[in-house]
């Protein structure tokens, strides 16, 4: 499925130079956890550990401290990871900050020799998730290619963070892996396995993606039901025990690797998200096969208005987007000796 479309999609993603950086990123990282922690498990997990990471991106890395997790504990060690980094001149302390009172506590830090930026986490979760995501990708390689390209579109639309409304990488690789094995699904009931690789082997990217934008913008009814990207399953909301009351205007998706984790509980922009695939879908329909890659790429790139101001489909699901704010700046306590209370440090990362 040589196309335009492969070759913008490794346009788009970390360069031979960006991962050699990467690599040499996590080695550092990875010495300073264990020589904390010898009997830990520390791995990159997300977009960089399972190929779909675009230019610029930060690395996530999983200190697994096997069985013996716990909020308060994890947030202890990474206090103690962002002093070590400090200590051995990983990272310096106007580029580091620790988020210790999160759901999930973190490092958040930028090397200082590569200038890359390293979030480091202490739980269990991402490396499961990693692992499933990698295989299912690894096993069909054209989905790599569609999610750089949708995490590209999705960056630059600001919908790329749960917490502004959007996807996160995790949940947009299940919406493809789930796409796909819905439709194998489907197909199973009137054809064999070999019929639905010779439907996959005869669309090139162009019309998997106008497909997998159909589905999710027109045909997959996201208010009353949920999905299970592993079984490649719809089911009634709260059939499943995923999501416990009717949540119309929330995505679900079921988490392959944790029954009871919904993975897009937090992704509210659902209905504004769905009117931007509509038009990047109409887009894309009339793409012709020797299209230039710079043209290819504005497709994906927001230049503009996407919908004229007295478009009444844009004004309904106008919402407030535009008070959401980028987190671009860490905030975090700390105490000096002789201080009386504490004071915060505000840390300002850039992007590499």
């Amino acid at each position: 499925m040589a196309s335009p479309f492969a070759a913008l999609a490794a346009r788009l993603a970390i360069s031979a130079e960006g991962a050699l950086k990467r690599n040499l990123t996590l080695d550092r990282s990875v010495a300073i956890a264990r020589s904390i922690w010898p009997q830990a498990r520390v791995a990159p997990v997300g977009s960089f550990a399972n190929g779909t990471s675009l230019h610029g991106s930060d690395i996530d890395l999983v200190v697994d401290t096997r069985g013996i997790y716990s909020r308060a504990g994890a947030g202890i060690w990474a206090q103690k990871m962002e002093d070590e980094l400090i200590k051995n001149r990983i990272t310096k302390p106007t580029t580091t900050a620790v988020h210790a009172s999160a759901r999930v506590p973190i490092v958040t830090y930028i090397d200082s020799k590569y200038l890359i930026g390293v979030d480091i986490s202490f739980t269990t979760n991402g490396l499961t998730n990693t692992e499933y995501v990698r295989r299912e990708l690894d096993e069909r390689p054209y989905m790599r290619t569609m999610i750089i390209l949708l995490k590209y579109w999705l960056k630059s639309r600001r919908y790329n963070k749960v917490y502004t409304g959007g996807l996160s990488s995790y949940g947009l690789a299940l919406t493809v892996i789930g796409y796909f094995n819905v439709r194998k699904t489907v197909k199973a009931r009137n054809c064999t396995v070999e019929d639905y690789h010779r439907w996959i082997e005869e669309r090139d990217y162009q019309r998997l993606l106008v497909d997998y934008l159909a589905f999710w913008s027109c045909q997959w009814k996201l208010a009353s039901t949920m999905l299970e990207p592993a079984e490649g399953a719809i089911y009634k909301k709260g059939t499943k025990g995923h999501c416990g009351k009717a949540r119309n205007s929330l995505l679900c998706i079921a988490d392959p690797t944790d029954p009871t984790n919904d993975v897009t509980n937090g992704t509210y922009k659902i209905f504004k998200l769905r009117e931007a695939m509509k038009v990047l879908r109409n887009k894309l329909e009339t793409v012709q096969q020797d299209v230039e890659l710079d043209a290819l790429e504005n497709i994906f790139k927001k230049t503009g208005r996407e919908w004229p101001e007295d478009d009444q489909s844009r004004q309904k699901f106008k919402g407030k987007s535009g008070k959401a704010k980028s987190k671009q700046i860490k905030m975090r306590k700390i105490r000096k000796p002789g201080m009386v209370g504490t004071a915060i440090r505000r840390v300002t990362f850039s992007a590499d």
